[in-house]
């Protein structure tokens, strides 16, 4: 099971004040897997199994006080079980986490156009960067081989992106259950139970620079 990557490690997070390494022309904040604490799943895999050697030396002594109960008293169940449950990223993410540069943008134009002239302003007439046609980069780029070409200028000022931060972690829930059970009679039984869950680091968006849509998965 792994946080969701993409295969030619074409997708940006942001990371506040680091410089890229992997693209030196990229505006401060803008980083990519390769550069310092970016793996290319974005978020690390760490904190995701429970050891069994703790629920092996848990069981055991349970079983040890059990044997230790006198026989006569032996009415009465108590049961309790304690289980995490990891799950991966919703896929939708990757749909959600619109192309960033240099690998794609949005276009948001800085004051109303019209339709058919969608790089020059209503209001003034002053004509904006036409980002297009976008020239896409080639694969295989990293500290060690990095892109210092990239002219980042048509992408500027930067709308707003989605993506985890490399800080996150996997979405997980705790379950866990307490039952005590007892004899009355032959025919008689009582019990009474508890079920419970838990549900940490669910998915949902944090706003990276409030004020502007600069956000990202948490």
């Amino acid at each position: 099971m792994q946080y969701w990557s993409e295969k030619y490690n074409q997708i940006p997070t942001f990371v506040l004040g680091e410089q890229s390494k992997v693209f030196t022309t990229a505006p401060t904040s803008l980083v990519y897997p390769g550069d310092a604490g970016v793996p290319n799943t974005l978020v690390p895999q760490r904190n995701r199994f429970l050891s069994k050697a703790w629920i092996g030396i848990f069981t055991e002594h349970v079983g040890r006080v059990a044997r230790k109960v006198p026989r006569r008293a032996r009415k009465t169940s108590i049961r309790a079980g304690f289980g995490m449950f990891f799950s991966v990223i919703e896929g939708n993410t990757i749909a959600i986490d619109e192309p960033q540069p240099p690998y794609g943008l949005s276009y948001t134009s800085p004051e109303p156009p019209l339709f058919d002239t969608p790089f020059v302003g209503a209001a003034t007439g002053s004509v904006h960067v036409n980002p297009f046609p976008l020239t896409f980069p080639a694969f295989g780029y990293s500290p060690a081989h990095p892109n210092s070409s990239i002219d980042f200028s048509p992408f500027l000022p930067q709308a707003g992106m989605t993506a985890p931060p490399p800080s996150n972690t996997y979405p997980y829930t705790e379950n866990y259950f307490l039952s005590i059970e007892r004899q009355l009679t032959p025919n008689t039984v009582v019990n009474l139970s508890y079920v419970g869950s838990e549900a940490h680091r669910l998915l949902v968006v944090v706003s990276a620079n409030p004020g502007n849509p600069l956000c990202v998965w948490r």
